[in-house]
């Protein structure tokens, strides 16, 4: 649809499309790994998953469910993981955070660049590093979550965003500090993604755990629209080194969310979940 559009009409109906393949396949994969690893896997499992879907952006325990409660329907579900459980709430905002500071690197990045004279290729090398970093070292990351718990890397994850944003914002465009400001966040976010659902995975009993990231994944997902809209608008009045900034700081806002929010946990432990 989108190689024969003759309109912008259908460029918008194939991208419904296209969310609607996210939500169907793209979630199921998440959901199929954590059920078949167990707590002390889960991370890895969760990275190299991330590590398969995102690389192409770069080159453009088996469980017994005997004696558990059915899973939670969709309205209990969603306040769970929005408001009600802080692990839970704390992962839906730095997921949607992440996702809208994914979606100002994927979509204002190269414009801040282009403004600021950099050649495509140079625009083509700094938007290639972030995904080719995230991609390789969130197989790392994960495994690493793992043995250290999700808590400190989640944090830590979203302040070296921030941090790489900030970078990005005073760079004045210079190459050389958007590809370092491009390397961080790529390590940031290798931090950050797949130790998220590996959180929520954690938090929640193997029945829950199904509806639990799907509202988890609408949260996260929904930070590409609330991003869009938010460097958007503040591009458009301040301009984008402003834009970049502005999503700086929430980033680094959703950092001490989680230091402040969410509970020390580790996933060898076993912990009370929710179900």
């Amino acid at each position: 649809m989108i190689a024969a559009a003759p309109s912008w009409g259908w460029i918008v109906a194939a991208n419904v499309l296209l969310g609607v393949n996210q939500g169907l396949a793209w979630s199921m994969t998440v959901v199929m790994k954590i059920d078949l690893v167990g707590p002390r896997r889960r991370g890895l499992a969760l990275g190299l998953n991330e590590s398969a879907g995102y690389g192409g952006v770069a080159i453009e325990q088996a469980q017994d469910h005997a004696g558990e409660d059915d899973a939670p329907p969709l309205r209990r579900a969603f306040a769970l993981a929005t408001y009600q459980d802080p692990a839970l709430r704390s992962c839906s905002q730095a997921g949607l955070v992440n996702n809208a500071g994914d979606g100002l690197a994927w979509g204002l990045v190269p414009l801040f660049l282009a403004a600021h004279g950099a050649s495509l290729g140079d625009i083509g090398l700094v938007a290639a590093l972030y995904p080719g970093v995230w991609s390789v070292a969130q197989i790392a990351t994960g495994h690493w979550s793992d043995r250290v718990g999700r808590k400190p890397l989640i944090a830590g994850g979203m302040l070296l965003q921030a941090a790489a944003l900030t970078v990005l914002a005073l760079s004045g465009g210079a190459l050389k500090l958007a590809a370092a400001a491009a390397v961080m966040l790529g390590l940031g976010t290798a931090l950050v993604y797949p130790t998220l659902i590996a959180a929520m995975s954690d938090a929640v009993t193997p029945v829950a755990r199904a509806p639990v990231v799907g509202v988890y994944r609408f949260w996260r997902d929904s930070g590409y629209v609330f991003g869009a809209l938010i460097a958007g608008g503040v591009a458009d009045a301040l301009g984008y080194g402003a834009a970049i900034a502005t999503v700086a700081g929430l980033t680094a806002a959703s950092g001490l969310w989680v230091l402040y929010d969410m509970p020390a946990s580790h996933p060898r432990s076993s912990g009370q979940r929710v179900s």
